[in-house]
């Protein structure tokens, strides 16, 4: 996999694709390479180009995106496919989603971090799919995997700690280039060496710490969120809901009675 994953905007109207492009995704490991207005547009694309990501509005002209997302399901190896929806789109993004759609979005309130951290999900499904043979590399990369020696344990013991002094801010790219490795080979290791993808251990970290905070201070859940590198408090919310099973607000007031 390239060290930036390719990116295909696929949405009629410009202001949402203006919004997008002016997200620092390329910071992360992302580039914008194509845009469209419509599926066909979209198709057409992707015939001249490899896309890794498609990021598409779900109500277009000509071809909508589920039409699109339908489309892209009968490629041998399709692009990973984010919706964005608008609230009234909720049954179609359950369909969507039964299609093979990696996630959604919701555009209206959308923020960086948020769409940053679903691209992060849709590399790590990536990767996952990657082939094991290694038919195509040199001699030298046909070779055990760095990650069983001394030095690669020791570079994945220094991004753990880089993690934990750094979390709130911290990113692959910035990690990757504080041990020495390429963003991709590094995501792979770590992978490999934890258990987990570089973005699930971050944000595990970041929840944990907005645990203790809860738990030990008087902060609002919108500075705890803040403290933590998640400053958009609706994204924030939705995320401890999904790793605890409650709300901020609800966790507090449990560990509090």
């Amino acid at each position: 996999m390239s060290e930036a994953l390719r990116l295909l905007l696929v949405d009629d109207e410009p202001l949402a694709l203006r919004r997008i492009k002016s997200f620092n995704l390329r910071s992360h490991g992302f580039e914008i390479v194509g845009e469209a207005s419509n599926g066909k547009q979209a198709l057409d694309c992707l015939e001249r180009q490899n896309i890794d990501i498609v990021i598409t509005d779900i109500g277009m002209p000509v071809m909508n995106g589920l039409e699109l997302l339908k489309c892209l399901q009968t490629q041998p190896a399709p692009p990973k496919v984010v919706l964005l929806t608008c609230y009234e789109d909720f049954e179609k993004v359950q369909t969507a989603l039964r299609y093979g759609a990696q996630d959604y979005v919701t555009k209206v309130l959308l923020s960086e971090q948020e769409l940053i951290d679903v691209l992060l999900r849709a590399a790590d499904s990536l990767r996952a799919e990657e082939p094991q043979s290694h038919a195509d590399e040199t001699p030298a990369e046909q070779s055990d995997p760095p990650l069983i020696t001394g030095v690669t344990r020791s570079e994945i013991k220094e991004a753990l700690l880089v993690i934990e002094q750094n979390f709130a801010t911290i990113d692959l790219v910035e990690t990757a280039r504080r041990v020495n490795l390429s963003p991709s080979w590094f995501a792979s290791l770590f992978r490999c060496e934890t258990g987990d993808s570089f973005h699930g251990y971050v944000t595990a970290t970041r929840l944990r710490e907005a645990k203790k905070l809860l738990r030990t201070t008087d902060y609002k859940v919108y500075e705890v969120a803040e403290h933590v590198g998640i400053p958009n408090y609706r994204y924030f919310s939705r995320l401890f809901a999904e790793h605890t099973g409650v709300t901020p607000l609800v966790y507090r007031k449990n560990r509090l009675e």
